[in-house]
């Protein structure tokens, strides 16, 4: 259900599935998951926490911890959870450079720029063009005062900013005509 966007039908599902065992820890995950997709990212937090609970230390879980953790602008805890997901090893380039993306944006909001710089370079080395590393670079170099290198990343992330919102808005036409 939640490939088709059918989020409640999905919902319902994941919320038997527990009902009939609770310690599923995929159905905790999935549903946490459907909740960050809606935006109701505090009970998308607890649904994510009992997956870690079952689950300690799985590098999916834990990533979508951090997800959830920054946006309810906790950099802190969602740095540690990252931190926690580096730690056991992803099992894929895109979980990888996905936690390295998100725990560079951990460590500038928390004022944490070398780590930033180096971590955000880690999500280059992935997806060399990636434009949130870019902008994180940016503003890190920015808070180190090295102007030339901020305005550098600041412009290659404009331009894939400015890239992945054509490719969102082709996707966006090509669905309505299928």
């Amino acid at each position: 259900y939640d490939n088709l966007d059918q989020y409640e039908e999905a919902i319902s599902s994941y919320k038997k599935a527990i009902s009939l065992n609770p310690n599923t820890d995929s159905a905790h995950e999935k549903l946490g998951e459907i909740y960050m997709w809606q935006g109701k990212m505090n009970t998308a937090l607890i649904s994510l926490i009992e997956a870690d609970r079952i689950h300690p230390n799985d590098p999916h879980i834990l990533s979508d911890l951090g997800i959830v953790y920054s946006q309810l602008e906790k950099p802190k805890k969602a740095m540690e959870v990252l931190e926690r997901a580096l730690a056991n090893n992803p099992d894929s380039q895109s979980l990888l450079q996905e936690i390295y993306g998100n725990l560079s944006e951990a460590y500038e909001s928390l004022k944490r720029y070398d780590d930033a710089i180096a971590t955000a370079k880690k999500t280059l080395e992935i997806e060399y063009d990636d434009a949130m590393s870019n902008y994180i670079l940016g503003l890190s170099y920015d808070a180190k005062e090295n102007g030339l290198k901020a305005i550098t990343h600041m412009l290659v992330a404009t331009k894939n900013f400015r890239i992945d919102s054509k490719e969102l808005e082709k996707n966006d036409k090509w669905a309505k005509r299928t």
